[in-house]
């Protein structure tokens, strides 16, 4: 449930940033990202986190119902995660501001990914006290991108 809220509230805090997107072609090289597109690559962003933060509750628990995660599973939210983060590092935003806060977030995922990386290795190696260890600091991470994603 914690990581429920915590992803709830970290797509709440990107939604506001420019409003609700639509969906459109992708712009060329030479074209600037749409606003609208930008939310929507924040809001997917949050995604790989928040679903390796469950898996790891999930484990986390005294006596957890699901086995752990395998090495594939995890390495595939992990590379969604990376290639997220690039394809934002991509965008070309006119707004001064946008690219500021883009930068920002960009910096913050990158650290929420190295954390990530930790986690998911606990979960395959099933070892709850790292796990234990370890998850704090991924979901203190994920408070930052909130922060990273704020208006100034």
């Amino acid at each position: 449930m914690r990581e429920r809220v915590l992803a709830l509230v970290l797509v709440s805090a990107a939604v506001p940033v420019l409003g609700c997107g639509s969906q459109s072609p992708a712009p060329s090289a030479s074209e600037p990202t749409p606003p609208e597109e930008y939310v929507e690559a924040v809001q997917e962003l949050l995604v790989p986190p928040a679903r390796l933060a469950s898996l790891a509750t999930e484990r986390s628990r005294p006596r957890p119902e699901a086995d752990p995660p395998s090495q594939s599973e995890v390495d595939g939210i992990v590379m969604v995660a990376r290639r997220e983060l690039a394809e934002l590092r991509a965008q070309r935003l006119d707004d001064p501001a946008l690219r500021r806060q883009r930068d920002a977030l960009a910096g913050a995922y990158h650290a929420t990914i190295s954390r990530m990386e930790r986690v998911g290795r606990d979960l395959v190696q099933d070892d709850r006290a790292a796990l234990r260890r370890n998850l704090p600091t991924l979901f203190s991470s994920m408070r930052g991108l909130s922060s990273a994603v704020s208006p100034r």
